[in-house]
C-alpha cells in the first residue's frame, strides 16, 4: 500500500516475479504428485509425501523466529499446532 491508503498495482517485474513463485510452489510439486501416480505409486503413498508439503509455512515461521527474532503470537503458535497435528494424523494412517 502507499501512503495515500491506496493499493498500487505491481509493475511488471513484480508480478512476473509472483507468477514465477506460484508456478513452483504449486504446479511442480503438483505435477509430481500425478506423475507419481501415473507411475503406478500408490495414492496412499503419494498422499503422506504431500502432506509432509503442509508443513512448510509452519517451518518458515520457526526459522524466522530463530534466525530474525521475529515474534510468534499466541495465534500463531495454535495454527503451528493444528498444521503439525493433521500432519501427523495423515502420517499416521
Amino acid at each position: 500500500m502507499t501512503l495515500s491508503g491506496r493499493l498500487r498495482w505491481p509493475g511488471f517485474y513484480d508480478a512476473a516475479i509472483a507468477l514465477l513463485v506460484g508456478f513452483l510452489a504449486h504446479g511442480v510439486w503438483l505435477g509430481c504428485v500425478l506423475f507419481s501416480l501415473q507411475q503406478g505409486v500408490p495414492a496412499g503413498i503419494v498422499a503422506l509425501v504431500a502432506s509432509l508439503f503442509y508443513l512448510g509455512p509452519p517451518v518458515t515461521m520457526i526459522m524466522a523466529w530463530v534466525a530474525f527474532g521475529d515474534r510468534l503470537q499466541s495465534t500463531d503458535v495454535i495454527g503451528l499446532i493444528i498444521v503439525a497435528a493433521g500432519v501427523i494424523v495423515v502420517q499416521r494412517q
